[in-house]
């Protein structure tokens, strides 16, 4: 049953999944460890599944979580299709190079001295 299961928990607890702790997902989420510890609870309690193993050196996910990992990508990836179709926006790319290998692959400059 997917009950109360919304979009937001998910995209949640692929965070933690990532980041192997609740405060660690939510420092990269830009939110309270308490909101995002609600968020997998309320997705685990939708789903009646146990997602994480909670232990003192953080959240380790179950049987059932590894399962919803693995599709949960792609249910992100296409909800965020979704809204781009029906909006009109276009996806954004980020691209990052190292300092180095990018300052010795870029062409020479031509100067006239």
């Amino acid at each position: 049953m997917l009950a109360g299961v919304e979009l937001r928990h998910v995209r949640v607890f692929a965070a933690v999944a990532r980041a192997g702790t609740v405060v660690g997902a939510a420092n990269q989420l830009g939110l309270a460890p308490a909101s995002v510890s609600e968020q997998v609870r309320r997705l685990e309690g939708g789903l009646g599944v146990a997602l994480f193993e909670r232990t003192l050196q953080g959240m380790r996910l179950t049987a059932p979580g590894q399962a919803l990992l693995e599709r949960a990508h792609g249910l992100l990836d296409h909800a965020d299709e979704v809204r781009r179709a029906v909006t009109g926006q276009r996806r954004r790319i980020s691209v990052g190079a190292l300092e180095m290998p990018a300052a010795t692959r870029r062409p020479a400059s031509t100067s006239s001295t």
